[in-house]
């Protein structure tokens, strides 16, 4: 196969993207190690598109630890050529990808027909669906992190915790609630306080999980729900994003925590 069609197939085979046979979709990887390396031909987005579609193959095994580890190996690939991008290391980057990608291709041979159903973020889902049961692999999705949920308008300047709201909240706002921020044992009751209050006003479905500390910059607690937007029946009364989802910045923000750091009991209280 020529170059210039061989980088015509790896950029547009977005037209297969429904049903994904593994023969054909190995035809497209192992044609990366054709295309001339940047910066002759961009092939930015085509390479992106077959990680996508190459995780389907793998969240179908996600148990063996082989495909699973070579997907990791292409994807890391991928994402460092992508930012070797017009320098010195993009020559070296390139073949890595193509390597990663020449391996990824010689696992299986099968059918994997993803899911078309829009998702919470306004996408088509492209989960794989499960071979037996035909449902879809993706049931539920990250909604957001507390980092994401008290950011500005775009959502990268958040806070770390809900610990951490309160605590500047005691520091900064009313005077007579400022020694909160200084008794770890307050800190905790509002803390505490407040994610009970933040769960009562989520609805069915949506929950939010404890704070991982797998990841790395803090980012907070997890907000987790139904990854489809047709599993989303909730009431008109939760704030939605143009997508449809669940605008949980505005949601959140409904919950007010100042009462609930007046009500934080001082040391020696008679009630304490």
């Amino acid at each position: 196969m020529r170059a210039s069609a061989t980088a015509a197939a790896v950029a547009c085979s977005a037209a297969c993207r429904r049903v994904w046979v593994a023969a054909e979709f190995a035809q497209l990887l192992t044609a990366v190690g054709q295309v001339p390396p940047p910066p002759h031909l961009p092939v930015d987005g085509g390479l992106a598109f077959l990680d996508e579609a190459a995780l389907g193959f793998v969240m179908l095994h996600r148990n063996d630890a082989e495909p699973v580890a070579a997907h990791r190996r292409f994807s890391t690939a991928r994402l460092a050529l992508h930012r070797a991008q017009g320098d010195r290391a993009a020559g070296q980057a390139w073949q890595e990808t193509a390597t990663a990608a020449a391996h990824l291709a010689t696992l299986g041979d099968e059918r994997v027909v993803t899911c078309m159903r829009p998702t919470v973020d306004g996408w088509e889902c492209s989960c794989p669906l499960d071979p037996v049961t035909g449902q879809c692999t993706a049931s539920r999705t990250t909604y957001g992190f507390w980092f994401n949920v008290t950011g500005g308008p775009h959502r990268c300047n958040g806070e770390d915790s809900i610990a951490a709201t309160v605590e500047r909240q005691a520091r900064t706002g009313d005077p007579a609630c400022r020694w909160i921020a200084d008794d770890p044992g307050a800190l905790t009751f509002v803390a505490d306080s407040y994610a009970a209050a933040i769960r009562a006003v989520l609805p069915v479905g949506v929950e939010m999980r404890p704070a991982r500390s797998d990841l790395g910059p803090p980012i907070g607690e997890e907000f987790v729900g139904p990854a489809h937007l047709d599993d989303c029946s909730w009431p008109a009364t939760y704030p939605r994003t143009p997508a449809g989802g669940l605008d949980l910045p505005t949601l959140v923000s409904r919950v007010d925590l100042g009462p609930l750091l007046v009500r934080a009991p001082r040391p020696g209280d008679p009630d304490d």
